[in-house]
């Protein structure tokens, strides 16, 4: 496993974005492993206690415990990605890019790391479950896979991640801003940006449920996504 983790964690990061060679160890605890480049492991210790206090609450949340391990790399600083990602397939895994730290004042953060710990583990959660026999059989016998087309249906191992980004991104940011770390929802460009929006008539189902070449473009999902789900648990709880 720890092989196959070293050879497919460069593939994961080289289908996002561009990189160069870096070496990569592996720390394996109960319930996640860490996949890291040098410069993260003095901090290390602190980025495990944040991860585990992240995820037992989401447990409690999400009402479930995670059916694979959580695989969490942390990319050398030679990556140009801003971000990080999260993803089912073929690992339960989410990768985080440290170049994102310049940009705390766009996610409106005291703290970049916290907030995606926040952002992608609400994703690993929003994608793992598997609520009928049929997708649960599949997983067990395929892993994680999108689908498998078979003679007579398609399977669908991990069907959650066939779900709309307006729901998953959305959520997404609720959940990194309800830690006490900020957040986009704390944001007035975003709030500016979605109350023009909702005044100019552009927030329509058509506009947020497709992927179209107009302002915000893929923002949307996550600043509209994010107020939508925000307003709904305000007004439903």
């Amino acid at each position: 496993m720890k092989k196959l983790l070293l050879i497919t964690f460069p593939l994961f990061l080289t289908a996002e974005t561009f990189i160069v060679p870096d070496d990569y160890k592996i720390t394996k605890d109960k319930t996640i492993d860490y996949i890291y480049s040098d410069e993260y492991e003095p901090i290390l210790p602190d980025i495990k206690a944040y991860q585990e206090e992240v995820l037992t609450q989401y447990e409690k949340d999400f009402g479930f415990k995670l059916d694979d391990k959580l695989q969490v790399g942390l990319a050398s600083l030679n990556n140009q990605d801003a971000n990080g990602f999260s993803t089912q397939v073929p690992f339960n895994m989410q990768v985080f890019y440290g170049s994102g730290s310049m940009f705390v004042d766009y996610f409106c953060e005291s703290s970049w790391l916290k907030g995606l710990i926040d952002h992608e583990t609400a994703h690993n959660f929003q994608v793992n479950p598997k609520e009928n026999w049929l997708a649960k059989a599949s997983h067990k016998v395929f892993g994680n896979v999108k689908m498998i087309d078979t003679p007579l249906i398609p399977l669908f191992p991990v069907p959650n991640s066939f779900e709309n980004p307006f729901i998953l991104e959305g959520n997404a940011v609720l959940n990194e801003s309800r830690f006490g770390n900020g957040g986009r929802l704390y944001s007035g460009y975003a709030l500016a940006e979605v109350v023009a929006m909702a005044r100019a008539g552009e927030i329509r189902p058509e506009l947020m449920y497709n992927r179209t070449l107009k302002f915000p473009y893929g923002e949307k999902n996550y600043i509209v996504g994010g107020f939508f789900q925000k307003f709904l648990m305000q007004r439903y709880g």
